[in-house]
């Protein structure tokens, strides 16, 4: 629905998009995932950077009586189940740790990106309800003009495909690595992972075309 001009089916989406993944199932090292990993990044900056600056020019409009501190103890503990769920790194970090040249520095490295995210995140949703209030949609970018909606939902496409090679490669290493504990050769062939990580790729774009929901379900 990003694209509603464009007349093209959710699933021919997701063909397009298997199509554009599937370099990934070369990818054998982990240096090209943090190299794209750190496109996305950058991408996901530009996203923010759009919006919030968007926001604050609308600054005039902003009226603090729509914004009240209030704490409900069950209200609370649902919020931090979503923003926690919402840090969608879990699933990769032992990958990434066992990956550092520096293991030994991968607790503050956490300790400071969450940080960091939580900061981003906050001053993000605060900007945007501060501009939209209770028209705030649950897609961020259909409260913005078309132009700067069609830019941002660009930036998102992007930063969806950037954003795929970690969790994959994570998934298809932990698997690999467990196939081939036994040291057998026959196991450790690059036929193969070749045909693990396709197997991987294939499933991702069956669960994408056919599971309700994907998109929620993904975050």
């Amino acid at each position: 629905h990003s694209f509603p001009y464009v007349p093209v089916t959710e699933k021919t989406w997701s063909v397009f998009a298997f199509v554009a993944l599937l370099p990934c199932i070369f990818i054998r090292t982990l240096k090209i995932v943090s190299k794209l990993s750190q496109l996305c990044s950058l991408v996901h900056f530009v996203i923010i950077f759009v919006v919030i600056t968007y926001c604050l020019t609308q600054m005039h409009q902003w009226s603090w009586a729509k914004f009240r501190l209030s704490l409900e103890f069950e209200d609370f503990l649902v919020s931090v189940g979503v923003i926690i769920f919402s840090y969608t790194s879990q699933i990769f970090l032992p990958t990434l740790e066992g990956n550092m040249k520096n293991p030994g520095e991968f607790r503050c490295m956490l300790n400071w990106t969450h940080f960091f995210a939580c900061i981003l995140k906050t001053t993000f949703a605060l900007t945007a309800f501060l501009t939209w209030g209770e028209k705030t949609k649950e897609v961020i970018t259909d409260n913005l003009p078309s132009f700067l909606e069609t830019l941002v939902n660009l930036c998102l496409l992007t930063k969806a495909l950037l954003s795929y090679p970690l969790p994959f490669f994570a998934a298809t290493d932990i698997v690999y690595s467990c196939i081939s504990k036994d040291n057998n050769s026959n196991y450790r062939s690059p036929l193969l992972a070749l045909t693990l990580r396709g197997s991987f790729l294939l499933l991702t774009l069956l669960m994408a075309m056919f599971t309700p929901h994907f998109a929620l379900l993904m975050g």
